[in-house]
């Protein structure tokens, strides 16, 4: 069996063949030296043979004789794009062994630091002491750092270990198969950092402070350190005489409200946004919405949903929430099949917990033909309960430099002409939507200053579409004359 190319060694015999000794290249070199005599008798030459053979297998008997055992430590959880430091303990429960080259099998498109760590060589200052006896001379630890490419499910293969005998004539290889292990990767949990919350936060109190009428008080919460953009009037003046540092007053918002966030995991998911899936980017967004919402106090209910409902979280405040949505997101993927909104309203109007949710934020896009009218539907019932819904989606750039180019030949007049009649249907649809009252978002690349769209950044655009929706402000209207579609 062949190794994939990233460890860079020449072959490795499968897991089956553990039992298999083979030659090392001093044993075939010590039996070529019997084929280059030409000078000595035939007996002499057998006799030789005859060593080189009783050598090897007394060799080979060492090598057999040899065991290990090994244990992979990996962190309490792997988010995608986060370095992650990844531990390999190897013992020598008895034989004889000098030198052991080792290989990890980490899942294909990881990044290794160093690059190309592998094989390891492992040296025992006592070859021929048992675990007992030896004491840390018979156990070797290594480390090495990995970074996730993709969030989902990865699997660890088994432990590679190879050594030779005591006379270099034999080898042997085994694959520790108990280490191999499935490990789920999260979304990207650096952004879920302490600064991060807490602007996004103070985004939310901010829109609540400056929409909710005088006669509606806002509760004292505590103290917490100055950061940039905080208003100076939240600065409490006699707690930072005390303190020594600046320190501004957080105030609680008036009552806790209840978000559900709607992720559309079918066949359009697995779409090209900015050089990553669209799912990928929709999972951050929603990730850093409904840690900012139980921050904040709010109750996060969540629901992915292709063809059938795919992972389901009953609204929840509290840090639990957090967790069980980390482990919904880690585990979702693309389900080739349309996103059906008829059975998805079915399922909201039976379901109290997602029937009473006052804000409801939806990461998708425009349905398609058959579907629009499914989806107006869905959007048509949440509005008729008094819900607050929205529709966050992401500009195809592709399809709009379709659209405006030259049709110099008749493929490309055929791209223009489809990619024209997509554009019309999907401004039709959003023109609909915003006349029944939902908030359409379409979110835009960054551009660059060669005017290159650049990945999005959703996540800052779903938090102030949440703290504008969370006010008690009615819902935002386009003004007139601007085009019904809101973009950044």
């Amino acid at each position: 069996m062949r190794m994939r190319g990233k460890f860079g060694w020449r072959k490795w015999w499968p897991g089956k063949w553990d039992w298999v000794v083979v030659p090392t290249p001093r044993a075939l070199a010590l039996a070529a030296a019997g084929l280059l005599s030409t000078a000595i008798s035939w007996w002499l030459r057998w006799g030789w043979y005859f060593l080189v053979l009783l050598a090897f297998v007394v060799d080979a008997a060492f090598a057999v004789r040899t065991s290990f055992r090994g244990r992979r430590q990996l962190p309490p959880r792997l988010g995608r794009g986060n370095a992650a430091t990844i531990r390999l303990e190897v013992v020598r429960e008895r034989g004889w062994c000098r030198e052991l080259q080792l290989v990890d099998a980490y899942p294909d498109g990881w990044e290794v630091t160093p690059p190309s760590s592998f094989p390891v060589t492992l040296r025992f200052p006592n070859p021929g002491g048992t675990a007992t006896a030896a004491g840390v001379s018979s156990t070797s630890i290594i480390t090495y750092q990995v970074i996730p490419s993709h969030r989902g499910e990865h699997r660890f293969g088994p432990l590679y270990l190879r050594w030779t005998g005591p006379l270099g004539l034999a080898r042997r290889q085994v694959a520790l198969d108990t280490l191999a292990t499935t490990v789920p990767v999260y979304p990207d949990l650096a952004s879920l950092s302490r600064v991060n919350l807490i602007d996004w936060q103070r985004r939310v109190a901010g829109e609540a402070h400056h929409a909710r009428p005088w006669t509606q008080p806002a509760f004292f919460h505590g103290l917490r350190e100055y950061l940039p953009g905080d208003a100076y009037r939240h600065i409490n003046w006699k707690a930072t005489a005390r303190r020594g540092f600046p320190v501004v007053n957080e105030y609680e918002l008036p009552r806790r409200r209840r978000l559900l966030i709607v992720l559309e995991a079918g066949r359009t998911a697995s779409l090209d946004r900015y050089g990553r899936p669209r799912l990928e980017v929709d999972v951050d967004a929603a990730l850093a919405l409904a840690a900012t919402a139980l921050l904040v106090g709010d109750e996060v209910g969540f629901i992915a949903f292709a063809e059938r409902p795919l992972h389901v979280l009953a609204p929840s405040p509290g840090e639990k929430q957090l967790g069980a949505l980390l482990h919904a997101l880690a585990h979702l993927s693309p389900v080739p099949s349309e996103a059906n909104y008829r059975f998805l309203t079915a399922w909201v109007d039976n379901a109290s917990g997602f029937r009473d949710a006052e804000l409801v934020m939806v990461f998708g896009q425009p349905a398609a033909r058959g579907a629009a009218v499914e989806q107006e539907a869905f959007f048509r019932s949440l509005l008729d309960r008094g819900q607050r819904p929205a529709l966050l989606f992401h500009r195809d750039h592709r399809l709009e430099e379709a659209a405006t180019a030259w049709p110099g030949n008749l493929l490309v007049a055929y791209e223009k002409a489809a990619a024209l009649e997509e554009l019309a249907r999907q401004r039709l649809v959003q023109e609909r939507l915003r006349r029944l009252g939902v908030v359409v978002y379409e979110t835009a690349g960054r551009a660059t200053a060669t005017s290159t769209p650049v990945r999005p950044a959703p996540t800052d655009d779903a938090i102030i579409i949440y703290a504008r929706m969370r006010s008690d402000e009615p819902r935002a209207q386009t003004p007139k004359g601007q085009p019904a579609v809101q973009s950044r």
